[in-house]
């Protein structure tokens, strides 16, 4: 290709790549794959020259996002995320009479509750990822919210709600290349182990270190290994011979 139609297809793509990146960045890479598979369709281009030019767009892409975000060279992605939701709850039960006889609960129930979260997950170079994220709950006891539920119920004439911290944890995948895969995490996490309601309420969000491998044998088989250990509390001042609780689990998939 000569020179200067090279450089002027390589100004509109980091035009292209600059524009975009002030509206949608995830949308950088579909529109620069697009452009230059059209160029190769078309005979304007090699393959190979295509190769090149996507190398050089996705760096001037990543410049300028660094620049207009304000973002540090070595974060590689940032996510914003939530949700919102309301309900209406019924409750309807039946006692036993004194005499036995079966009859309706004269106390039924009927509440508005929602919930509410919002977090955050930066993907850092060399394969490493921290995350938060924030919900609302009900106060359990003396400290904390609701380990197993975010919903909040409607009520205390308008009273201020509270807001607690569902997720705080870092991320490194040291190994993550062809049919291998390796990580570790540690904080306050998404449960790593993959199990029904029966065991783990999909709510729970545990506070420890895990460990997760994998292999991939083909297209549809792998084997998994998740292993983590689990902080259930901290008794302050507890007696010589009274361990921390703690959860200690594996399982092979």
């Amino acid at each position: 290709m000569q020179k200067p139609k090279r450089r002027l297809i390589g100004a509109v793509l980091g035009a292209t790549c600059i524009a975009v990146s002030s509206l949608v960045p995830q949308a950088h890479g579909q529109t620069t794959d697009a452009l230059l598979d059209k160029l190769v369709d078309k005979g304007i281009i090699s393959v190979k020259e295509a190769k090149e030019l996507r190398e050089q767009a996705d760096h001037d892409f990543n410049k300028a996002y660094a620049a207009k975000s304000g973002m540090p060279d070595w974060v590689t992605q940032f996510k914003i995320y939530g949700d919102v939701r309301g309900r209406y709850e019924m409750f309807r039960t039946e006692n036993e009479s004194e005499s036995g006889a079966t009859a309706q609960a004269n106390r039924p129930r009927d509440r508005f509750r929602y919930r509410l979260r919002v977090g955050a997950t930066a993907t850092l170079m060399d394969n490493f990822e921290a995350g938060f994220r924030l919900t609302s709950s009900e106060a359990n006891g003396t400290f904390g919210g609701d380990p197993i539920s975010g919903n909040t119920t409607f009520g205390d004439n308008g009273s201020k709600k509270f807001v607690y911290i569902d997720l705080a944890y870092g991320k490194w995948a040291p190994i993550k290349h062809g049919p291998w895969l390796l990580s570790g995490t540690i904080g306050k996490m998404e449960n790593p182990f993959l199990l029904s309601d029966m065991v783990f309420d999909a709510d729970y969000t545990p506070e420890g270190v895990a460990l997760q491998g994998a292999y991939a044998i083909n297209d549809q088989h792998s084997i998994k290994l998740n292993s983590a250990y689990f902080v259930l509390d901290e008794i302050n001042g507890g007696s010589e011979n009274q361990d921390d609780p703690a959860m200690i689990g594996a399982q092979m998939r």
